[in-house]
């Protein structure tokens, strides 16, 4: 894993707390096989990006879900934060009457490319400038002392290991705010 840079404590549980709600859904509702999670930042701004080949869903319609708070609360903090929350699912394709099957065998005999099904959440977070200021000391290697930096990469590196550690249980660790 590459450098994630410095990132607010604050900022840190709320990435946290996204991926375990994506992981939440994933382990309810995907079926999937395979999930890859992406962290990065460049340019001020922290991108989290969650894959999985699961089932899939149609969006617009887990969005009217009444009673159900996964997604709506993963766009909400994200939207409460001034971020960006893209969510894009396919549903997989069952075949649910005689005609549906028949088109599926015709599709497999054909040979035809199956079209793929899953989600993928994409979140895009600002860096608040305190951050972007510290990191700026911190690459220019003043003001921050050697404590403050070691206790930073602490925390990202912790950060990194729960979010390993509950995608290889498929759990959600808690993380202590």
């Amino acid at each position: 894993m590459g450098e994630l840079g410095l990132v607010p404590k604050q900022l840190e549980v709320i990435v946290y707390r996204l991926v375990q709600e994506c992981f939440n859904n994933i382990a309810k509702h995907s079926r999937c096989a395979n999930v890859n999670i992406s962290l990065r930042s460049a340019d001020g701004v922290l991108r989290l990006l969650v894959e999985d080949d699961g089932v899939g869903f149609n969006v617009e319609e887990a969005f009217r879900k009444t009673g159900s708070f996964g997604l709506g609360g993963i766009r909400e903090r994200v939207a409460l934060l001034g971020g960006r929350c893209d969510i894009f699912s396919r549903p997989r394709l069952v075949a649910k009457t005689a005609e549906a099957g028949k088109v599926a065998a015709r599709a497999a005999k054909a040979k035809l490319k199956p079209v793929k099904s899953g989600t993928k959440i994409t979140i895009e977070l600002t860096i608040p400038k305190e951050a972007e200021s510290r990191a700026s000391e911190y690459a220019a290697g003043d003001k921050l002392s050697a404590h403050r930096r070691a206790e930073q990469r602490s925390r990202v590196s912790r950060l990194r290991e729960a979010i390993a550690m509950a995608g290889a249980e498929g759990s959600t660790p808690a993380i202590a705010e």
